[in-house]
């Protein structure tokens, strides 16, 4: 059974090694991480 925490303070799903979560980040002028990941996907999606 995984593990879930949902309380306000932790929110994830973890079942054996995999952790799913909810990325609280911001695409800043100063962190374009968004364009990024974008490029990056594509650039493995061949």
């Amino acid at each position: 059974m995984p593990t879930r925490s949902y309380d306000g303070s932790h929110d994830g799903l973890m079942l054996y090694n995999l952790l799913a979560c909810y990325s609280h980040m911001r695409d800043t002028a100063q962190h374009h991480w968004a364009s990024r990941f974008v490029d990056f996907v594509r650039q493995i999606s061949g």
